[in-house]
């Protein structure tokens, strides 16, 4: 009896693990487009509830450069203040109800290069992406992602952006509302970003240690 209960134990603890939401920043250092695949983390049932945004985000990163290697285009590095400006812009899109590279709701965030100050970029100089689908049941963060990564390589502008040769850096950034999942990626071109110094006003969303 006390060997079936520790086994049990044993098998939630797993669960319990696999089920938290715990994508840091860092971990792009440990995984890329070659090997995230394995991370079972991607493979988890997308959660409407309660989305865990960075992980669906670093799967759109993985997909992204996957297609780069698939056309013998160099892989780009990602770089946080891009997924901040991406996020926000995705949050705002699904929160303010509209669908464009421009936000005319906001003046102060109307523009790419709007957005990018207000990540913390000096000097952005950004090719925008921007996508919504639906999630189905049971759609995985990885299956959400390629939805939307599937639907930029079909459209000859947004593949365009993806495979540019003049890209130097990237993120991406979704928001889900109302069973739409929003989704933008953010390629920094011709020379590498910036970052101001005291930083910028916008940023990601923060989670506390949860399970689902």
């Amino acid at each position: 009896m006390q060997r079936h209960t520790i086994f049990l134990f044993w098998i939630f603890s797993i669960n319990a693990l696999l089920a938290q939401t715990s994508w840091q920043t860092e971990e792009y250092f440990n995984w890329d487009h070659t090997n995230f695949r394995r991370n079972q983390f991607f493979h988890q049932e997308f959660s409407t509830a309660n989305p865990d945004y960075l992980l669906l985000d670093a799967a759109i990163f993985y997909l992204t450069n996957e297609q780069r290697s698939t056309f013998g285009i160099p892989i780009l590095p990602y770089h946080k203040l891009l997924e901040i400006a991406a996020f926000n812009h995705s949050m705002k899109m699904a929160t303010t109800n509209f669908f464009s590279h421009w936000n005319s709701i906001d003046a102060s965030r109307k523009s790419t290069e709007d957005r990018g100050h207000l990540a913390g970029v000096i000097n952005p100089l950004f090719a925008e992406n921007i996508a919504y689908d639906y999630v189905d049941d049971g759609d995985t963060y990885l299956q959400v992602a390629a939805k939307l990564v599937n639907a930029w390589m079909t459209s000859p502008g947004h593949r365009s952006n993806i495979l540019s040769k003049n890209g130097k850096q990237m993120g991406a950034g979704t928001y889900y509302l109302n069973e739409r999942i929003y989704g933008t990626q953010v390629f920094q071109g011709f020379d590498f970003l910036i970052e101001r110094p005291a930083g910028g006003t916008d940023q990601l969303p923060i989670y506390s240690q949860r399970f689902e």
